[in-house]
C-alpha cells in the first residue's frame, strides 16, 4: 500500500484478518521499499508462486 501496490490478502483465520487490517500500524523504510522493488518478478510479472501451481 505504501508503495502504491494493490494488496490482496487471503486468509480464513480471524486473527490473521485482524493482522491484515492493521496495515497502517507500521511503515517501511526507503531501503525496505527499494529491496521489494528490486525483487525478481519473473516472466509473468508476479512476485510469488503461480496461483495455479502453489502448494501452500
Amino acid at each position: 500500500m505504501q508503495r502504491g501496490d494493490v494488496v490482496i490478502p487471503k486468509t480464513d483465520s480471524p486473527e490473521r484478518m485482524r493482522d491484515n487490517a492493521d496495515l497502517f500500524g507500521f511503515a517501511l523504510s526507503e531501503q525496505e521499499m527499494a529491496a521489494i522493488t528490486g525483487l525478481d518478478k519473473g516472466q509473468s510479472g508476479r512476485r510469488g508462486g503461480h496461483p495455479d501451481s502453489f502448494e501452500g
